[in-house]
């Protein structure tokens, strides 16, 4: 009876063994993983970062090198504003030590939805008038809340760019804080 006891004791002590190195391979392999992963993320980051720094030089060039009309200059304020959000949107996400430790990289400071709201409408109304679609907004003065302005920016912006791709032509959109 012991010495079957003992094989079997012996036979679970090899079989946990045998689970101890497949999870050390798994976990070096996942490690491995996780390198390449940050490694892939500089060079996006890099690839990403440069095409919207041209972005912002060819824009100076252009309100330097032309005579714009008052539509014009807003059209290319929009693209320069753009540009800028998208660089913020990608220094966070390419935030390494941020997706590492699991953290968002955020900055809490007071925004004021309303201006904030009321940027992103007339950003979009371009893409509104082209989908020949209307924003009805009831949008309070004065609504300030503790958040990241990034984030909240964009949460906003995907809020109503959904609202616009997935509305059918001639609709109206309604966005009311109060």
């Amino acid at each position: 009876m012991n010495k079957t006891l003992e094989k079997i004791v012996d036979q679970k002590t090899k079989e946990l063994s045998e689970q101890r190195e497949e999870l050390a391979a798994q976990n070096e392999e996942l490690n491995n993983l996780n390198a390449e992963k940050n490694n892939l993320i500089g060079i996006v980051a890099h690839d990403l970062k440069s095409p919207l720094n041209q972005i912002k030089g060819l824009i100076n060039v252009i309100r330097t090198s032309a005579y714009l009309n008052e539509e014009t200059k807003g059209y290319l304020q929009l693209v320069e504003n753009s540009t800028n959000r998208l660089t913020e949107m990608v220094s966070k996400i390419l935030d390494v030590e941020a997706i590492d430790s699991k953290q968002l990289n955020i900055s809490l400071t007071n925004v004021n939805l309303s201006e904030l709201l009321h940027s992103v409408v007339e950003r979009f109304q371009p893409e509104v008038q082209k989908k020949h679609l209307r924003i009805y907004s009831s949008i309070a003065e004065g609504i300030v809340v503790s958040a990241d302005p990034a984030y909240t920016e964009q949460i906003l912006e995907n809020l109503l760019s959904n609202a616009v791709k997935f509305s059918p032509a001639n609709k109206n959109i309604y966005v009311s804080i109060v």
